[in-house]
């Protein structure tokens, strides 16, 4: 849940980002602050009339000389009049592109850090589970070697020495069985099936101590191999 929470956080981040573009309001501030700026020039109106390079007498004011400063002035009134809406005007495009900024990066940004705190906070926490995990399969793994190995042992000691036993007793049987056929006349006797059933016994004694020595054989080989197998189990838990 926590993780779909970031993912659709870091989403909208994005999606806000990419779709908010104030180039528009940049574009026209730049275009106003590049206007050309005009000065401010009057016509003067002669003080003196001059003849032939001197200054006779004072000059009055035509009305033509009147009106066109009056038309002068009321241009420049209407020229900054519209400086001035102008002005308003920029002053909005500044406005809408700092609330833009506002509602747009400002606030994504906020967003995306509040998604990238819950993000580290889940991290730790699953880390911290981690690592609680990691820890209890260690201890879990030390018992089951331990186990493995003392089972191991006692398996080992009591197989081999039942196993050394049953050979023990099937030595003495060959030994006795051996002597027995040792001493029995070559001529034919009468106690042909006792012998012949002397020399049975005797064979399956010395099956059996080949079945035993196979079986020994067979618990080392699959020792070995469980051993084997549970320490590349072990490797591998320890990998992941």
């Amino acid at each position: 849940m926590e993780q779909e929470v970031i993912e659709q956080e870091q989403e909208n981040f994005e999606i806000n980002i990419s779709a908010y573009d104030f180039n528009e309001a940049k574009e026209h501030l730049k275009e106003f602050a590049e206007q050309s700026r005009d000065e401010l020039n009057f016509d003067k109106v002669r003080t003196h009339d001059n003849f032939l390079g001197f200054d006779l007498t004072e000059h009055a004011v035509t009305g033509k000389e009147f009106n066109t400063l009056v038309e002068q002035t009321q241009n420049y009134i209407s020229k900054f009049y519209e400086k001035q809406q102008e002005v308003i005007e920029q002053f909005s495009q500044v406005y809408k592109a700092l609330e833009g900024l506002d509602k747009g990066y400002i606030q994504a940004i906020i967003c995306n850090v509040a998604a990238i705190e819950l993000n580290n906070k889940k991290i730790l926490k699953e880390q911290a589970r981690i690592d609680k995990t990691i820890e209890k399969q260690t201890s879990t793994l030390l018992a089951l070697k331990q186990f493995k190995e003392k089972f191991n042992e006692n398996n080992h000691k009591e197989a081999i020495e039942e196993h050394e036993n049953r050979l023990s007793r099937l030595d003495d049987r060959i030994v006795s069985l051996e002597d027995t056929v040792s001493v029995l006349p070559l001529e034919p006797v009468s106690h042909t099936s006792e012998i012949e059933e002397l020399r049975k016994e005797l064979n399956e004694s010395k099956q059996q101590i080949q079945f035993i020595s196979n079986r020994l054989l067979t618990l080392f080989i699959v020792s070995g191999v469980s051993i084997g197998m549970l320490i590349i189990t072990l490797v591998f838990m320890f990998l992941r």
